[in-house]
């Protein structure tokens, strides 16, 4: 029992300069406590946050079988919400070297890990880099996506893929 404890106080320290960003429908993730809310222009109905910089950007959104037009959420749908982004990112004609692959998201709260297809590529005009994760979990009907944009040979950027893939969770603390 005291290894458990050991764990958790190290997970807490770990969030010492963090906070806690998100809402019900798109899951909770830290992220700097110097981060800000903002909305860009073309991210209507997404919630999103960043940087000082301006630069390094996470974007979340939650989806429902509703929103979707499906009839359910299952890993067929999720696969479906995953070629549909990197086909969008694609038509967009704005990123080279886009790539899917497979990655975890590990809940905070409950150390569940749920499988997510992570999709990345570069910006042609500035080299920013996209990552982007598309899951589901077990309890929720619905699918997340989580993005986050910025410099990849940024710390920012780096530290922050960690605390996406680590700190996200459906719930708030």
């Amino acid at each position: 029992m005291s290894k458990t404890k050991k764990t958790t106080k190290k997970k807490d320290n770990s969030l010492t300069n963090m906070q806690q960003i998100g809402t019900d429908e798109v899951g909770y993730v830290y992220v700097p406590k110097d981060w800000v809310k903002f909305t860009d222009q073309n991210g209507e109905g997404s919630y999103q946050y960043s940087a000082i910089d301006g630069y390094t950007i996470i974007t979340m959104g939650g989806y429902t079988k509703e929103t979707l037009g499906v009839d359910a959420i299952d890993e067929v749908t999720v696969k479906q919400v995953a070629d549909n982004y990197i086909g969008n990112m694609d038509a967009t004609g704005n990123f080279e070297g886009l790539t899917g692959s497979k990655a975890v998201i590990t809940d905070y709260n409950t150390d569940a890990s749920y499988q997510a297809y992570q999709v990345y590529g570069t910006s042609k005009v500035d080299g920013k880099l996209l990552c982007a994760w598309i899951f589901k979990t077990k309890k929720s009907n619905r699918v997340y996506l989580i993005s986050l944009e910025g410099d990849k040979s940024s710390n920012i950027f780096a530290n922050q893929v960690a605390y996406v893939e680590n700190s996200w969770s459906e719930s708030k603390k």
